[in-house]
């Protein structure tokens, strides 16, 4: 399995909701509009392929990075799971408190 973030900044509401809605079943929240999908590559391809569906190409911005294994992940402040919940799939973390 490997790792991508799915980040997105969409202009309409509505499309805004339906991107949001679909990563929400799909992927891990991170920030408002970051996202974590684990996942193969074609699950990537087609999770990108089914958000680039549903934005406007001039006035909305979706990405998606794969993270390599071998790079370390930082977070400080506020972790995503409330205390004592641990996701043994999470990426090895630097600087915060998982």
């Amino acid at each position: 399995m490997a790792h991508f973030i799915i980040c997105y900044d969409i202009q309409d509401i509505k499309r805004l909701n339906r991107v949001r809605y679909y990563l929400q079943h799909h992927a891990m929240p991170l920030q408002h509009s970051i996202f974590l999908l684990t996942g193969t590559e074609q699950d990537f391809l087609r999770c990108m392929e089914k958000l680039s569906a549903e934005i406007h190409p001039k006035q909305d911005d979706l990405r998606g990075y794969r993270i390599p294994h071998s790079i370390p992940i930082c977070r400080f402040g506020k972790g995503i799971f409330p205390e004592g919940i641990v996701w043994s799939e999470w990426p090895s973390i630097i600087g915060g408190e998982e």
